[in-house]
């Protein structure tokens, strides 16, 4: 059986093949998650909420030139 950091090692890399980079996943607190890329990717948002339908919901996103992009969610 696999434990939690291999289960959100997985869960990036499938994001991350997706979406064409490589995605990281943060834990916020309780069910809440932030899913960030070291460049700006105007679609992540799209690949994330297409990825997730409805087990997801959309907290908001930002993106940082020098940063990268951000999209908040939590579990529905």
């Amino acid at each position: 059986m696999t434990n939690a950091t291999d289960r959100k090692a997985m869960l990036q890399n499938e994001i991350s093949k997706i979406v064409g980079c490589d995605v990281e996943i943060t834990i916020r607190g309780d069910r809440k998650f932030t899913f960030s890329t070291d460049r700006v990717d105007q679609d992540l948002e799209f690949h994330l909420t297409s990825y997730f339908g409805n087990a997801m919901i959309l907290d908001g996103e930002s993106a940082i030139d020098d940063c990268g992009t951000f999209v908040y969610m939590r579990a529905a």
